[in-house]
């Protein structure tokens, strides 16, 4: 049966859950005030791994909250003002740090993630935009034998999951990427992932193909939803409308459309950042994850994207703007053709729940209200496989992969 459905928020997320919600044939609105892909989408690293499964939160994350609340440009910043407001939060991502815990939260991640590719096959050849999608691997690298093995509770998990590696020395690596400057101790090729050279560019031509296809893009904030005869009404810039579906994919600030129903789960903006290195010279072929650094580097249609380090400080502190900066000499450092002078700089706002698994799946006491945000650091990986859960539970199929651990009412909501 064709719905008239709404969709919130125009993220990857919000148009591969239209997009997939389209060929069903439901009739599709997307609401935003910011245009397709202006907000996380255009600034994420752009990776693609079937093999992401590792939570933030891992066993001994307790130890080092000391030392995020000290350290200004450490890979991950808990600033002392948002402290109070973010103790709750930070009390159920500690406690998603046990290792049982820590197991269920990989095999839920690993199910979301390991289609990634088969996810956005179909619309990415519907739209036409298969050349923004690289499958040449990925890389991550450690500067000494110590940080390898520091490195092998992550590494394991994935390979737990099945994901291939391939553990090279510092001449292998040197062959494989001779843009870096300087030489490490080990790496490990992962053959089987890729990157996004585009990701703004990505959700733009998918939002020109769904409009294209009959799909309507109101660039409106929604202020409000109610219940309606089993529908939802929407209200956006003072006008109302029904649908029969709505899907909040609104990423960090979908808490405010969840208090409409009484509802709310815990989530929290794992503030990233990224530099782009414009003139980069030779480029790295595939993205690259430096161990000590806890950052990522992806060759990007713009330059060299450097980034991967998240700040706790809510949804209005201005932009700690030294962190960007520390990315960018950073990439200067790593690699020998980087002009140091020419880059630029970019903060978003990542939504993440404790346990690093998104909420998908319809509200309890509102079932035609459908979750879809909370994807943390890995949106682009998993929005694809979103999209098709959130069409799969619409259409009242069986679900591409079991929704049960990925529900709000995990939350009780």
């Amino acid at each position: 049966m064709s719905l008239n459905i709404a969709v919130v928020g125009a993220g990857i997320v919000g148009l591969c859950s239209a997009s997939y919600l389209q060929r069903d044939g439901h009739k599709v609105t997307i609401f935003d005030p910011v245009a397709p892909g202006g907000s996380c989408s255009f600034g994420n690293l752009g990776s693609l791994s079937p093999g992401s499964c590792v939570p933030v939160a891992m066993p001994g994350v307790l130890s080092k909250v000391p030392r995020w609340l000290i350290e200004r440009d450490g890979a991950l910043r808990i600033s002392p003002r948002r402290l109070p407001a973010a103790l709750p939060w930070l009390a159920r991502f500690v406690a998603e740090s046990r290792p049982a815990r820590v197991r269920r939260n990989s095999d839920a991640l690993h199910a979301l993630h390991s289609p990634v590719f088969e996810s956005y096959a179909p619309l990415l050849k519907g739209a036409g935009a298969e050349h923004l999608v690289r499958r040449p691997g990925q890389l991550y690298l450690f500067e000494s034998e110590e940080s390898y093995a520091h490195g092998q509770p992550e590494l394991e998990l994935r390979r737990t999951h099945g994901e291939r590696q391939e553990i090279i020395g510092p001449d292998e690596i040197r062959q494989l990427e001779p843009s870096l400057a300087q030489r490490y101790a080990r790496g490990v090729f992962l053959p089987d992932s890729g990157h996004c050279v585009d990701p703004e560019g990505l959700v733009k031509i998918l939002a020109e193909t769904f409009v294209r296809a009959g799909g309507r893009i109101a660039a409106q904030r929604v202020t409000a939803l109610s219940a309606a005869d089993g529908g939802v009404t929407l209200q956006a810039d003072g006008e109302s409308a029904r649908f029969h579906r709505v899907v909040i994919a609104g990423g960090a600030w979908s808490n405010d459309l969840l208090r409409s129903f009484g509802a709310k789960v815990p989530l929290e903006s794992l503030r990233g950042y990224h530099a782009v290195m414009r003139r980069a010279g030779h480029m790295p072929r595939m993205a690259i994850r430096f161990a000590e650094a806890k950052i990522m580097v992806t060759p990007m249609a713009m330059g060299l994207r450097v980034g991967g380090t998240m700040e706790i400080a809510g949804l209005t502190a201005p932009p700690t703007l030294s962190r960007a900066t520390a990315l960018a000499k950073l990439g200067a450092r790593i690699f020998r053709e980087v002009d140091p002078a020419d880059y630029t700089t970019w903060m978003g706002h990542r939504p993440a729940t404790p346990d690093s698994l998104p909420v998908i799946g319809p509200l309890r006491r509102q079932p035609e209200v459908i979750c879809a945000f909370g994807h943390g650091p890995t949106g682009l990986t998993g929005g694809a496989m979103t999209g098709r859960l959130v069409a799969d539970h619409i259409a009242g199929r069986k679900p591409a992969v079991d929704q049960t651990p990925y529900l709000p009412a995990r939350f009780g909501a």
